[in-house]
């Protein structure tokens, strides 16, 4: 029989008072830690899917959650859709998993959503691995300042900026891609647009706008930066083994700019930097990302 190990599946869990839909790959095993993938904004758990084929054909374990807002997760209005939210909903998949060993990865704003379960909780992860993050205040660029200024007025225009600006055409989107090519109109529905363009989700799940729209707010009511601004200092006291996966093209969190300042935080990362790759990194290059994440973290000593 062929091996199936790469086979990438869709789970649904009752979380947090309604339904975390996630990705997962491979199986939980006592003698390795699993992976766990946070997604950033616009995309979805359907970045990882590339990524998540490769850590299967390698054996490993590894789950991707939409986070709040995005693809077929539906959470209360009553639960956090921002950062906080998005790094609840990775503890909450962790415990519901029973995962006793975790190497935790964020990408984007899911690298913050990581960087906040990292400080909070250390103890309950192996490794930490941060990619294309927003970090600091060295977010968000200006465009996304407007979007997530007007979703924190009014949770329909943020949301409706963003399925505008970012999501209506695939040449917005290209401009984040080293290799546009990658970006084929099956992959900007699967990744980008289903649950945010269109209303359903990849199972069918409705309301998926209104969802989207109650997460930029969020963002956005939070201050966007004033998050990350209180916990990236914290991630020079962390002792916890870790990486930079990064690519090298990227204008919007450019390594020279934000990887460099992550790597004078952590303590003694291991990088690795994905040539011609820009900000989508895990879609454009899924075998080098994973590469990156299957090659030892650094030490994490401290000073």
């Amino acid at each position: 029989m062929p091996d199936r190990r790469g086979s990438v599946r869709r789970r649904h869990a009752a979380l947090l008072g309604g339904t975390v839909s996630y990705l997962e790959v491979g199986q939980s095993a006592p003698d390795q830690p699993s992976f766990v993938l946070l997604h950033g904004i616009p995309a979805s758990a359907e970045l990882w899917r590339g990524v998540l084929e490769v850590l299967g054909e390698a054996g490993r374990h590894a789950v991707a959650p939409d986070l709040p807002g995005y693809g077929g997760t539906r959470l209360p209005a009553g639960v956090d859709h921002g950062l906080v939210g998005m790094a609840d909903v990775a503890e909450a998949l962790v415990d519901h998993l029973e995962l006793e060993q975790v190497e935790l990865v964020g990408h984007d704003l899911g690298g913050g959503a990581a960087q906040i379960a990292a400080v909070r909780n250390p103890r309950r992860w192996a490794t930490l691995t941060l990619s294309h993050a927003v970090s600091a205040r060295l977010w968000p660029p200006p465009p996304m300042r407007l979007v997530f200024a007007a979703g924190a007025r009014s949770a329909p225009l943020g949301g409706r900026v963003v399925r505008c600006t970012l999501l209506a055409s695939r040449r917005a989107l290209r401009a984040s891609f080293g290799d546009g090519s990658v970006l084929t109109r099956a992959a900007w529905h699967r990744v980008f647009a289903d649950g945010k363009v269109t209303d359903v989700g990849p199972s069918g799940e409705p309301g998926g706008r209104a969802a989207f729209d109650a997460h930029v707010q969020a963002v956005g009511r939070a201050g966007t930066s004033d998050v990350t601004a209180d916990v990236t200092p914290r991630l020079a006291d962390l002792d916890l083994p870790a990486r930079l996966v990064w690519g090298t093209t990227d204008p919007a969190q450019p390594w020279k700019k934000v990887g460099r300042h992550l790597e004078g935080l952590l303590h003694g990362p291991a990088v690795t930097l994905l040539e011609g790759a820009s900000h989508f990194a895990p879609l454009e290059q899924p075998d080098g990302f994973a590469a990156g994440l299957l090659a030892p973290a650094g030490s994490g000593s401290g000073a």
